[in-house]
């Protein structure tokens, strides 16, 4: 995970599509123990084998950290889940202050350093440290708490972290698909899932990232009708003749080993991210115009 990235792709978007929400829908399952890679690396003031947990509350600090450099009006969610799921953080406001003048989110960015949480007002409060790994991964039930806590028509980004895959990308997919969760969670912005991989799975990974786009984008299309399609391969500059079916290919291609919209109309991402390097996973994004 970039973190200089992430910093700057949150302004990025909250410049470019207003965005008023964000969710992070965080991994802590057991296997969120696993070192982030075979060497010691660096996250702020760590210096050691660094768990995916670990890195995962770095990274949101550090997000967070720029929402209140800005003196953002957004709001945010964090949203834990493993067994079970529920939101760390419900609906807060970057910008809001408490009774001595203090930013709310001063003491969330402090929580998430010292690992544990100091209750401030609503659904917050654990005794136990902040992303700690156990249990399983529920990611249907993620899903669930995170549109429960979400607030209704407006501007909103989900961002799902998780170290769970398949090959062929079925096990997300189909929680997405539950209850139409999917398209709750997009209808008032993009949803993109990071997949936390160890470099020795990143071949794996890439193919599970691939297919899950690939279901999805073909699943958003499917949606649509003839005419819809016709008129999207017109504005792509592509023959708008033929079945449905060779539309919604031609609308298909591949970018980078990941299947994205060809007219650039993408709402959802998948990427990997195995900490080594220097990844822009919101590439996709970027090519949709949205950051």
């Amino acid at each position: 995970m970039s973190l200089d990235l992430t910093i700057t792709i949150s302004s990025r978007l909250g410049k470019y599509i207003y965005m008023t929400h964000i969710n992070f829908i965080v991994d802590c399952s057991g296997s969120m123990a696993a070192p982030v890679s075979r060497n010691e690396r660096k996250f702020g003031k760590y210096i050691e084998s660094v768990t995916r947990s670990e890195a995962m509350r770095y990274t949101v600090q550090q997000f967070l950290k720029f929402l209140n450099a800005d003196n953002s009006t957004d709001t945010f969610s964090i949203i834990e889940f493993s067994d079970t799921a529920y939101p760390l953080v419900a609906n807060m406001r970057a910008d809001s202050t408490n009774y001595s003048g203090r930013k709310d989110i001063m003491t969330v960015i402090e929580d998430l350093d010292n690992m544990y949480v100091k209750p401030i007002s609503g659904p917050y409060g654990r005794n136990e440290p902040i992303f700690h790994p156990r249990g399983g991964t529920n990611i249907p039930e993620a899903l669930k708490v995170t549109l429960r806590q979400t607030p209704r028509n407006t501007p909103t980004i989900n961002l799902l972290f998780t170290d769970m895959y398949d090959l062929n990308g079925d096990y997300i997919f189909n929680a997405l698909m539950s209850k139409n969760m999917l398209d709750a969670l997009m209808a008032n912005g993009p949803l993109i899932v990071t997949i936390i991989a160890g470099p020795h799975d990143r071949i794996n990974a890439d193919r599970s990232a691939r297919a899950l786009q690939t279901k999805v984008n073909q699943y958003e299309l499917s949606k649509l009708s003839y005419k819809e399609l016709q008129a999207r391969c017109k504005k792509a500059r592509m023959p708008a003749v033929g079945k449905k079916e060779q539309l919604i290919d031609r609308l298909l291609f591949d970018r980078g080993g990941i299947s994205v919209l060809r007219d650039g109309n993408i709402r959802f991402s998948c990427v990997v991210e195995t900490f080594e390097n220097e990844v822009d996973f919101y590439s996709p994004l970027k090519a949709a115009g949205l950051a």
